[in-house]
C-alpha cells in the first residue's frame, strides 16, 4: 500500500472542487444545442440520447436573448464537464485509480442525478469502498470481495426511495425487476436485470446505522465524476472488523477472510495517512455502544494473527485515543 503520487493527489482535489461547484442543469451534458431557422427566425433545439439509445429532439425556444443566455451557460457546463471527464480519464488511467464498470457507473451517476445521494441515501460495500482510494490519497488493493459481490449496494432510510431507484433502473434497462435472493433480511429489496446485475437497497440495522451515520461526500471515477455518498473511512474500518468476528460457520471462512482483510486495510491506511484521532473516535464510539459490540471488537482484533501489523494497529488507536483526550486503557 502507497500513497497516490502528489500531482494525482492534487487533480483528485481538483476535480472533488469542481464536481462540487458544477450547478445542476435541466439539460445533459452530453446533449448539444442545435440552431434551426424556419421562416427566417432561428430556434434553438436540444438533441440528446434517451434511454433506448436513440437521439430525442426536444424544443427550447426562440433565439432570445433568454434563450442564447441558457446556451452560453450550457457550452460552460459542457466545458467544465469536458474538462473534468478528461481529469477523470488521467486518473483512471495514468494513475490507475478505481473505475465502476460502465453499467454499474452510468446506474450509479443516473442514481445522483435523481437526487437520492442528496437525501438519506448511501453508497456502501463494493463501489463506496472503491472511492475510498481518493479519500485518502493512498492506493488500497481492490481484490476484496466475493466473486460474487459485483452488484451495487445502498444503504436507504426513506421507503419512497425505492421507488425512485425502480424508476431509475428500468430507464436504464427494462429488466430490471424485484428479485428474492438467500441472504436476504427483513426489509433489503434487491432488483435484476436479465444480464444477472443486480442492486441491493439494504434496509438499516444497528451496525448499518453505526456504519453510514454522519457520512461523507466522495467522487466516483465515472464519465466526468460522481459525486455520491460514502460511510467515513474509520467507521467503514471499525464495521468491517465487527463484522469480521460476526461472520458465523454459515457465512464461511472465506467470508470472515474478506471482512479481516478489509478492516487490516482500512485501518493502516488511516494510520498512514496521520488519522488515527478519526479512527479512535470511531473505535470509541462503536465501544460505547454496548456490551455485544465490545465483544466483536474484541473478537475482530484477535484474529488479526500478524502479531507486528496488530501491535501497530493498537499503538496508533492507543495515540489516537491520546488525542482526541480519551483513556486508551480498553484498547488491546
Amino acid at each position: 500500500m502507497k500513497q497516490i503520487d502528489f500531482v494525482f493527489r492534487t487533480i483528485l482535489a481538483e476535480l472533488a472542487q469542481r464536481v462540487t461547484a458544477a450547478p445542476s442543469s435541466a439539460f445533459d451534458v452530453e446533449g448539444r444545442f442545435v440552431p434551426v431557422a424556419v421562416k427566417g427566425r432561428q430556434y434553438w433545439y436540444f438533441d440528446h440520447r434517451c434511454a433506448g439509445g436513440g437521439k430525442v429532439r426536444k424544443y427550447v425556444g426562440p433565439d432570445d436573448d433568454e434563450t442564447t443566455q441558457t446556451v452560453a451557460q450550457f457550452r460552460a457546463l459542457k466545458d467544465d464537464a469536458r474538462a473534468r471527464r478528461k481529469m477523470v480519464r488521467m486518473l483512471t488511467r495514468e494513475a490507475d485509480l478505481p473505475a465502476p464498470d460502465p453499467l454499474a457507473g452510468k446506474i450509479i451517476r443516473s442514481l445522483a442525478e435523481a437526487g437520492l445521494f442528496r437525501r438519506d441515501c448511501v453508497l456502501i460495500e463494493r463501489h463506496a469502498y472503491a472511492c475510498f482510494t481518493a479519500c485518502l490519497g493512498m492506493q488500497l488493493p481492490q481484490a476484496l470481495w466475493e466473486r460474487t459481490q459485483t452488484g451495487i449496494c445502498l444503504c436507504l432510510h426513506a421507503a419512497a426511495d425505492i421507488a425512485t431507484v425502480r424508476d431509475v433502473l428500468r430507464s436504464t434497462d427494462r429488466s430490471f425487476a424485484a428479485t428474492s435472493f438467500s441472504a436476504a433480511r427483513q426489509g433489503d429489496v434487491r432488483f435484476a436485470n436479465d444480464d444477472g446485475f443486480w442492486i441491493e437497497l439494504a434496509a438499516p440495522t444497528l451496525l448499518g446505522a453505526y456504519l453510514v451515520e454522519e457520512p461523507a461526500k466522495a467522487v466516483m471515477l465515472y464519465n466526468c465524476g460522481i459525486e455520491v455518498t460514502v460511510p467515513r473511512p474509520e467507521r467503514y474500518a471499525i464495521h468491517e472488523l465487527m463484522m469480521s468476528a460476526r461472520a458465523d460457520a454459515d457465512d464461511g471462512i472465506l467470508v470472515r477472510e474478506y471482512f479481516r482483510k478489509r478492516a487490516l486495510v482500512m485501518m493502516q491506511a488511516l494510520l498512514c495517512v496521520g488519522r488515527q484521532a478519526d479512527l479512535a473516535e470511531a473505535f470509541e464510539a462503536a465501544w460505547s455502544r454496548n456490551d455485544s459490540w465490545k465483544e466483536l471488537i474484541e473478537r475482530g482484533m484477535t484474529l488479526i494473527d500478524d502479531m507486528h501489523l496488530r501491535s501497530r494497529i493498537l499503538e496508533g488507536l492507543t495515540q489516537g485515543m491520546q488525542d482526541i483526550g480519551h483513556d486508551p486503557a480498553h484498547v488491546h
